[in-house]
């Protein structure tokens, strides 16, 4: 693995994290994602940063690359190798306030559990920035080396996402009868169920 580039993706912020989510379902996530797929949302996306941030995750990440997932400049929660395209996909349209729909797939090698005292490794002297970037921490990059990584963790499958993760995903067009139904579907009083709203 000395050879291959090492990403890291934080999982928000101190005060709303989202590792956890990640781990759970193999993937990392970044936003602005609420106007759309990549790389069609590149006019919606005002904000230089944000555009380069999203397309960094969605066209410079490769397939079988590592990835470090952080939290804060220093904590390290999971380390996992990129696994298949980008896809967009509205089951992370809100995380915790955040549009995060933009997702890469991940095989988890390496993650914390507290269950297991296995907790999050702190390299303070790292000093990692930024949402996604290259890391070249020399330390960082031992410890993923020395990890030894078995056939069983490089070979595990990843859990099943919604069907609604694709590529090619464009937002749908939402009429007042469609939230109507799925309202009445959740309980929501039935009197006005089927009734046209102008």
């Amino acid at each position: 693995m000395n050879d291959q580039r090492i990403w890291q993706v934080a999982a928000g912020d101190t005060d709303r994290a989202y590792h956890d989510l990640c781990l759970r379902w193999d993937v990392v996530i970044a936003g602005p994602g609420d106007a759309g797929v990549w790389p069609k949302c590149q006019e919606e996306l005002i904000n230089q940063q944000d555009r380069l941030k999203v397309r960094r995750f969605c066209k410079e990440i490769h397939e079988g690359e590592l990835i470090v997932l952080r939290l804060g400049t220093s904590k390290i929660y999971g380390v996992g190798q990129a696994v298949g395209p980008y896809c967009w996909m509205d089951a992370f349209g809100d995380v915790d306030g955040w549009d995060l729909q933009h997702v890469r797939r991940v095989r988890w090698l390496w993650r914390y559990d507290q269950t297991a005292d296995k907790i999050p490794m702190d390299f303070p002297g790292a000093n990692m920035r930024g949402t996604i970037s290259r890391i070249n921490s020399e330390e960082i990059s031992a410890w993923i080396e020395n990890l030894n990584f078995n056939d069983t963790q490089m070979n595990r499958h990843l859990v099943k996402l919604p069907d609604s993760c694709s590529s090619e995903m464009s937002f749908e067009e939402v009429n007042i009868q469609t939230v109507a139904d799925y309202l009445f579907d959740k309980g929501v009083a039935a009197d006005w169920h089927g009734t046209s709203i102008t």
